[in-house]
């Protein structure tokens, strides 16, 4: 016979049960995995009190609306408190909102199921379990009733007691007292909540004085309710504004951009109002006064309600304003469970574009109207600015003529260099801006590096700012126009280092040949253009790969070359020398010295047979210069 669930239900038919809940298990995962550190426990006092001070002004709107915090190390009896003249709970209330893990007073039929509340009544006393073994709570509902007083143990027990008129009377006059000893004498105690918290040996710090202030002035300070903090010798300590970034007023643009700076902790150079009403958000985005990377993380100063979110919530503005933060307030975007963060969604979408919407309409307004000001952010952030060009004519043409370029001519502003150059030609890299260098300047031709961020693609965007600007890009290919061929009687003297030349740096995958350009002073020029590169990676990938992945990248090969070209010029009298019989190892480590010149001059990176070349033929240019070579090897 088989035994049902139980031992009193037959076999085979269902047994309802409830769940048996570990509240020191669920604690743990408060702690561990929800919240960031035990210090939000004060943050959802205060939301609770809070909460409870918005649901009575929505019947009583001349309703006293106070919170007082006494620390830990402030209060006679070693307890944290927490005081509020909200609308507080019924027995009934007591017993369904703190009895059940998980239920939440936004969800009840009291006329506190309101959006305009901030956190979860339930789910958020439990937090102060993370810093106390035991939570004693009583409450006084503001539209008439008994005091109760509820009392819960980290290990999931917990008793209700609704007071009598004499013990009611001693809660009421202790109260009074500890408000009194607080120095908040002015604190009505008739309706609202009083919770109590006696601190664990190791969170003492947490519900000391200092913390406790410092935790309210972070959390708290932008509530619409005032919310104190008790100091030692009777005194208290509002840590709430009267005014608030995002409130209108009549505080000067300076005194914004202070008022900034100063929650934000870094310079400001300018602050701009903004407001996304579908998203109930309004604040200030401020431009750092700081020259910040495009990598920087994104680190936005976000409130619901008047309570902290965080101080570094991402996604909030676009990618390309990282020279931006945001400081703002909002009653509709999502919180994650830990209220910590925002929750990423359409609505979180919308405000980004809407925000970023803000800064560039503000952009564009300075660009026109301000123009210096306009200046100072260019001379800060324009990566930001190329950024944001790139994707947006408006801004385009207020910006590319102001950016700034690297020339052959020296560093100016593009529009200068419009002016300047009857062709504007452009590198996409900064290598073959430095490759094709010395021979631009030395004919007069105007070259502009593109190789910095976003400058290229700036660079193509051209004709937006001129329809009949010219200009074309360069690669170091297109420098054979500019160079001269030799009579194949002169390039016959070279035969025979050329061979020797070859050959040596043939292992580097470098082909000489021998010109005549401008400057004359400049002995040789290193060119190698991103194709010729590509294919020396793929050829090298081949050589490495197996069979079948050698033939596939065969295939692909399309047989161009992809030596790096040595161009020595003829019209330099060290080249000229060359003509003349020499030992073939003066020779190679003539044409040695020469590549590892050119890559020098050309600011190219050396590999480590570069390396290895380049101290190669110093030694032995060395010994040929001091008589210590071999015989044979002597000029």
């Amino acid at each position: 016979m088989t035994q049902g669930l139980g031992g009193g239900a037959p076999a085979g038919e269902p047994v309802d049960r409830a769940f048996r809940v570990d509240l020191r298990g669920v604690v743990d995962l408060l702690s561990h995995h929800l919240y960031s550190s035990p210090q939000v426990y004060l943050r959802e006092l205060v939301q609770n009190a809070v909460d409870a001070v918005t649901a009575r002004r929505g019947a009583e709107p001349s309703a006293p609306g106070q919170v007082l915090l006494v620390p830990s190390d402030v209060a006679a009896d070693g307890r944290l408190h927490c005081v509020d003249t909200g609308c507080g709970l019924s027995p009934d209330d007591v017993e369904r909102f703190l009895a059940t893990i998980g239920s939440s007073s936004k969800r009840d039929e009291l006329g506190l199921a309101r959006a305009d509340l901030l956190g979860q009544f339930g789910i958020g006393l439990l937090s102060c379990f993370l810093v106390a073994d035991g939570i004693e709570l009583v409450t006084t509902p503001a539209g008439g009733g008994p005091t109760t007083r509820w009392v819960g143990r980290s290990d999931g027990g917990y008793t209700v007691t609704v007071l009598d008129a004499a013990a009611a009377a001693r809660e009421r006059a202790a109260l009074a007292d500890l408000v009194a000893a607080a120095g908040a004498p002015d604190l009505p105690t008739g309706a609202g909540t009083w919770v109590r918290l006696l601190p664990r040996r190791d969170a003492r710090d947490t519900t000391s004085a200092g913390e406790v202030e410092r935790l309210a002035r972070r959390f708290a300070q932008m509530l619409p309710v005032e919310v104190s903090v008790a100091r030692a010798g009777g005194r208290t300590e509002r840590v709430t504004r009267d005014v608030r970034p995002w409130d209108g007023d009549a505080r000067s643009a300076a005194q914004m951009r202070d008022e900034a700076a100063d929650l934000l902790g870094v310079p400001v150079l300018a602050v701009l109002p903004v407001t996304v009403r579908t998203a109930g958000l309004r604040g200030v985005v401020a431009v750092l006064g700081r020259p910040t990377a495009p990598s920087s993380r994104q680190a936005h100063h976000v409130y619901a309600k008047g309570m902290l979110v965080g101080t570094g919530v991402e996604g909030l503005l676009p990618g390309w304003a990282f020279f931006a933060r945001a400081l703002v307030d909002t009653d509709g975007l999502r919180l994650t469970a830990s209220r910590e963060s925002l929750y990423d969604d359409d609505l979180l979408a919308e405000v980004r574009e809407a925000l970023g919407e803000h800064l560039r309409r503000w952009l564009l307004r300075t660009a026109d109207v301000a123009p210096q000001r306009f200046g100072e952010v260019l001379a800060l952030h324009e990566p930001g600015m190329r950024a944001l060009a790139v994707h947006d004519d408006d801004l385009y043409r207020a910006y590319a003529p102001l950016m700034t370029v690297e020339t052959s001519v020296g560093t100016t502003t593009l529009g200068d260099a419009l002016r300047r150059f009857d062709v504007v030609r452009w590198t996409a890299t900064t290598d073959e801006f430095r490759q094709v260098l010395p021979v631009a300047s030395a004919q007069g031709l105007g070259v502009v590096n593109a190789g910095y961020s976003f400058q290229a693609e700036l660079m193509e965007r051209l004709p937006l700012l001129d329809p009949d600007v010219r200009a074309v890009q360069v690669v170091p290919g297109d420098l054979d126009a500019h160079v001269d061929l030799l009579d194949d009687d002169v390039l016959a003297g070279y035969a025979r280092f050329l061979e020797v030349a070859r050959e040596t740096l043939g292992r580097l995958d470098v082909d000489v040949e021998v010109r005549s350009f401008t400057p004359a002073s400049l002995p040789a020029l290193v060119l190698d253009d991103r194709e010729s590169a590509h294919r020396r990676s793929a050829r090298a990938a081949a050589d490495d790969a197996d069979d079948a992945w050698a033939g596939l990248l065969a295939a692909l090969d399309d047989g161009g070359r992809s030596e790096i070209r040595l161009l020595l010029n003829h019209a330099h009298p060290v080249v000229r020398r060359l003509t003349t019989p020499m030992p073939a190892r003066v020779l190679a480590l003539t044409a040695e010295a020469l590549w590892c010149q050119a890559l020098l001059l050309g600011q190219r990176p050396l590999r480590p047979a570069d390396q290895a070349v380049m101290n190669r033929s110093f030694v032995g240019l060395l010994e040929l210069a001091t008589g210590t070579a071999e015989e044979g090897d002597q000029l």
